[in-house]
């Protein structure tokens, strides 16, 4: 095969072939249409996620694992991921914490969440209330209803029962809300944001 001079580079003709193929690829991949709602719909369904029971303890003590617990089901089997969000009044949102579900998790799901806080001996985190906010997604977009609970921290260790309507076997761990509110000042030093 021959070479030839393209530009002041010289190149055989696979070359230039190899390069205009590797071009074509690149334009192609990064250029992929997204699909839109109706072929979502069409390839994952047409039903939405629905929170069937949840509930959690409104107080606790700073150290604490706060469990969340949650059923819910999606007809088409397509549930995605869960979307957990922390408000506090005078900081605002925390950056939203997205939990993938396990394929097995996809149609239906009971259990709990959790969230590990500050400890006591670290962060004095008496008196402050939080808002926790999550909703479940599935592969078509779809949307459950948004559900909120409330906690508030307390001088005392606070008992975390299974809550009505779950049962024992309803209580397995479905992994961490990984939403961090401590955040780190200027100097360097860690501290819990107060809103203050």
């Amino acid at each position: 095969m021959g070479t030839y001079c393209w530009m002041g580079i010289r190149a055989t003709i696979f070359d230039r072939l190899l390069l205009y193929v590797t071009a074509l690829v690149v334009v192609l991949c990064g250029c992929a249409p997204a699909l839109t709602r109706k072929e979502l719909e069409q390839r994952y369904g047409l039903q939405a996620p629905a929170v069937l029971k949840y509930g959690a303890v409104d107080r606790l003590k700073s150290g604490q694992t706060w469990r969340v617990f949650v059923a819910a089901e999606d007809p088409d089997g397509d549930m995605d991921a869960v979307v957990f969000r922390v408000y506090q009044p005078g900081t605002g949102w925390y950056p939203a914490h997205f939990k993938k579900l396990r394929e097995a998790g996809s149609r239906s799901f009971s259990g709990y969440f959790f969230l590990n806080t500050p400890g006591f001996w670290t962060y004095d985190m008496w008196g402050l209330r939080l808002t926790l906010t999550f909703e479940i997604r599935d592969k078509a977009g779809h949307r459950s209803d948004v559900i909120t609970l409330p906690l508030q921290f307390v001088g005392k260790k606070i008992k975390q029962p299974v809550p009505e309507g779950f049962t024992e076997v309803d209580v397995r761990s479905l992994g961490p809300i990984m939403i961090d509110f401590v955040r780190e000042n200027n100097g360097g030093d860690n501290q819990v944001n107060t809103g203050s």
